[in-house]
């Protein structure tokens, strides 16, 4: 369960806090059902004439995972707890990079492939990009912790990806991934290509599914709100969303 949050501002509606000089606006709270999975809930709240949001009416587990809408400006000090993802997005980014090297016209069977993964988190990721490649590569701060992940790629397939704790194996590759990259803070996950001319593509947003999309809240970011749904609805069948496209950026922060 998470709540999408709007707050309306005097600068939005000068009839409405006219009005509300005689009658304070309560909080609009509603509940929205998702097929397969957990319901969410809508709340609006309504600024005073200075600014000042009152929670105390808002039931505290409407407060605790909260996804803004866009454009809404908190309080400084106030009770809600932003959601952020720990999943979904990645799981996104894995599989539009898998899409991409399917899409690719370059042969897999002389392709090296570099996955940047500093903190050790893509240890049984890395399984996916094997069909893929003829040489996997592995950057991590942890190269250790990839030992047992090692182990069982051997065992299920025959082959290894090459681990180090260098930056520099990430050179020569002809496409390199990294899951983990922000870019100005917006966009997660770049990938480097030697096609074009060591092109950095950045990730975009989802195109959601009909129904998911029909109930998603106007001014709510598209990954931030199926993410929301996949880790606290429990929503799954969109787990298998690709980014709608890969966008070409130029930044120097890449392997």
């Amino acid at each position: 369960m998470f709540t999408v949050l709007n707050i309306v501002r005097q600068a939005e509606n000068r009839r409405f806090f006219c009005f509300r000089r005689r009658k304070k606006e309560m909080p609009l709270l509603s509940r929205v059902a998702v097929r397969g999975g957990a319901f969410f809930y809508t709340l609006t709240l309504y600024a005073e004439k200075h600014g000042e949001v009152d929670f105390s009416a808002v039931p505290e587990m409407c407060l605790r995972r909260v996804i803004p809408v866009e454009g809404t400006e908190l309080p400084e000090r106030c009770p809600v707890k932003l959601y952020r993802p720990s999943v979904f997005p990645l799981t996104v980014f894995l599989n539009s990079s898998i899409g991409l090297l399917k899409r690719a016209e370059d042969d897999p069977r002389t392709r090296t492939i570099g996955i940047v993964d500093p903190k050790a988190r893509l240890q049984h990721g890395v399984e996916h990009f094997i069909p893929y490649a003829k040489t996997i590569r592995v950057f991590t701060e942890m190269p250790e912790k990839y030992d047992a992940a090692c182990e069982m790629l051997v065992k299920a397939w025959g082959v290894a990806p090459v681990v180090s704790n260098n930056p520099t194996a990430m050179q020569s590759c002809d496409y390199v991934f990294a899951p983990f990259q922000n870019i100005e803070g917006e966009r997660q996950g770049t990938v480097r290509m030697r096609q074009g001319g060591n092109a950095i593509l950045a990730s975009n947003t989802v195109l959601l599914p009909p129904e998911i999309e029909m109930r998603r809240p106007a001014g709510t970011d598209p990954l931030l709100f199926a993410a929301a749904l996949y880790e606290l609805c429990n929503v799954k069948e969109i787990e298998t969303l690709t980014y709608d496209r890969f966008l070409p950026i130029k930044t120097d922060a890449i392997y």
